[in-house]
């Protein structure tokens, strides 16, 4: 028997965007799933869609005021029944039809490995491809790099609830929506066993005026150094990402540069391939 998977997608006031995320889902080859929404005040005719959705699936409203991305996708995890836990955006959707049966079949295989992902192919504002990226494939290169900065695409991981459980889920920062959850979730599971990357395709990654990266840079370097102070025992390299970090910041300011696209993450090495489309 396959083991039931709950993918959680967190949302707002986003109902066309989901369409097509939930599409995404149920267009899966592997079908023994739960959908969890998490509807964080929505009142654009989310609930409607929800209600309306041929599949299994559970619909939890929470109140705007109690709102963190941490929060909203712990009420998920805790409401969830499956085995395995699968992530994605509301404004995202993925890109590859056996996408959980490949993954669901390599944790099954590989019981020492906590959580996978994937690659990712971003749009524009316009929907146009920008640019596509794979991350670090084994637990050993992505484990090097980790404390750098996130080497998953949010919308692309499985991984197991039980150990989603043992780590206490994600970190809560209500008032703080710079807070980057979901590496601080990646840093917590790495330390409970083996990470994945697929060189595959799993999602397409809308970058748009809802994605800015990296609107309050102050917060978020004060962020992104708590989260690798917090690490810096687990994982190596904690002074040469601060000073990355911090080379970066110094380069944002420039007053001669402007930044360009590229696969190379502002804040750390370049530790992920882009690939142009």
């Amino acid at each position: 028997m396959t083991p039931l998977v709950s993918i959680i997608i967190s949302t707002c006031n986003r109902a066309n965007y989901l369409k097509k995320a939930v599409a995404s889902i149920l267009g899966q080859t592997y079908k023994n799933i739960e959908l969890i929404i998490v509807d964080n005040g929505s009142s654009d005719g989310t609930a409607e869609l929800a209600k309306n959705l041929n599949c299994r699936k559970k619909y939890i409203f929470n109140e705007p005021d109690s709102f963190s991305r941490g929060a909203s996708s712990n009420i998920g995890i805790k409401n969830s029944s499956g085995k395995y836990i699968a992530r994605l955006d509301d404004d995202d959707w993925w890109s590859d039809p056996k996408k959980l049966e490949k993954q669901v079949l390599f944790l099954e295989n590989n019981p020492e490995y906590v959580l996978t992902g994937g690659g990712m192919i971003v749009l524009d504002k316009k929907g146009a491809e920008a640019f596509r990226c794979f991350f670090p494939e084994t637990d050993e290169m992505i484990k090097s790099s980790l404390i750098f900065d996130n080497l998953f695409s949010h919308g692309t991981i499985v991984f197991r609830k039980d150990k989603a459980d043992e780590v206490g889920g994600y970190k809560e920062h209500p008032g703080n929506s710079e807070f980057p959850e979901d590496w601080d979730f990646c840093l917590k599971m790495g330390k409970l066993g083996k990470l994945y990357n697929f060189q595959d395709y799993f999602l397409y990654y809308l970058q748009a005026g809802q994605n800015t990266f990296r609107q309050g840079l102050r917060q978020n370097l004060k962020n992104n150094f708590q989260i690798r102070k917090n690490y810096r025992k687990d994982y190596s390299g904690f002074k040469k990402a601060v000073f990355f970090s911090l080379l970066a910041s110094f380069y944002y300011f420039m007053p001669f540069k402007k930044i360009k696209k590229s696969g190379i993450k502002i804040f750390g090495p370049p530790n992920y391939r882009k690939i142009n489309g």
